[in-house]
């Protein structure tokens, strides 16, 4: 509900508050480049092969832009990237940066594409209801400290004062607690979640 609530607070009179849990205020495409490299570098992946597979996928996108924008040269730019890929796809990094051996078949819809660029930016400063934001500090699925200081700006700037964020230590994306160490431990969710968001609920609508 990160880019979904949000939307719909600000087109709808009906919603009389907004709840998030691990929201992105980056666009999809960024949140993914982000996700990716956090990923290849619990996989054990150096910097630089994190960087040259994030060059990568952000070439793929810029692609997806021009395709969208119908840029006249997106079959020129498609081949050479998708050379690029093939020249690459041997490379130790290419596996856990998922990104495709080559480009084939039909461009991509456009309804996907709109997705993955998908701006929040336009949508927080007319969310005018109380907003509870949660993330996890231990979040590699979106840039938690980047989204915080995004959302809390975009509200401030537009007068909503009644806006609570809770980053919840040792918990991730799904709300479940961290093991130390490499431990393995069984899913344990974090009960602060569910306490936090009863408590803030019964103090606007109890």
């Amino acid at each position: 509900g990160g880019w979904i609530a949000p939307l719909a607070a600000a087109r709808s009179g009906d919603v009389a508050f907004v709840i998030t849990s691990a929201a992105a205020a980056v666009t999809p495409a960024e949140q993914s480049i982000y996700h990716r490299a956090g990923m290849m570098k619990q996989a054990g992946m150096t910097d630089a092969e994190i960087a040259e597979a994030t060059r990568l996928r952000e070439k793929l996108y810029l692609l997806n832009r021009k395709i969208l924008a119908k840029d006249p040269d997106v079959m020129e730019m498609r081949a050479s990237i998708s050379r690029e890929l093939s020249e690459n796809k041997a490379a130790r990094w290419f596996s856990p940066a998922e990104l495709p051996p080559e480009l084939t078949g039909e461009l991509p819809p456009r309804g996907a594409l709109e997705l993955l660029f998908f701006d929040a930016s336009p949508v927080w400063p007319k969310v005018k209801v109380p907003v509870l934001a949660m993330w996890g500090d231990r979040d590699t699925v979106v840039p938690v400290e980047k989204s915080r200081e995004m959302i809390q700006s975009y509200l401030e700037k537009a007068g909503n004062k009644d806006l609570t964020i809770k980053v919840m230590p040792g918990v991730d994306h799904g709300n479940n607690i961290v093991s130390d160490g490499g431990v393995w431990d069984f899913p344990r969710s974090n009960s602060e979640y569910d306490r936090t968001m009863v408590e803030w609920l019964l103090k606007r609508v109890g």
